[in-house]
């Protein structure tokens, strides 16, 4: 079973810098606001981070918050089974992505084969 334990982001979509959602709280986690406060961003976000795409298409370009012009970076941490994971992935003019696997980095040379090593490690 996987189980999310902690998003961090920086600089995606409207949000700003050093931004961090703890998911160990509670077993349901609920996202509440009025509209236009980011709730639909943060799936968004997850989903970057875990398959290196979103469900609505937006495109590369079009998630760094266009007032910081900094580029942006999203970390989650998550279990799988007994193992603990991160994935950290930092874009400004190219893509960095680290994977570690019980705080041992076993991160491709590649963004895209440490991708297919995250999708063999959720199942994917």
């Amino acid at each position: 079973m996987i189980t999310l334990k902690k998003l961090q982001w920086s600089n995606c979509f409207s949000y700003g810098a050093d931004n961090e959602l703890d998911l160990t709280e509670s077993i349901v986690t609920q996202l509440v606001g009025t509209n236009g406060t980011g709730k639909s961003s943060i799936p968004l976000i997850l989903e970057e981070v875990l398959f290196n795409k979103n469900s609505k298409g937006i495109k590369k370009a079009d998630i760094p918050n266009r007032y910081i012009k900094d580029g942006y970076g999203i970390e989650l941490d998550f279990t799988k089974d007994t193992k603990a994971y991160k994935i950290k992935i930092q874009r400004k003019s190219s893509i960095k992505v680290q994977l570690f696997e019980d705080g041992q980095d076993i991160s491709s040379h590649t963004a895209t084969n440490t991708y297919k090593t995250l999708q063999e490690i959720i199942g994917i």
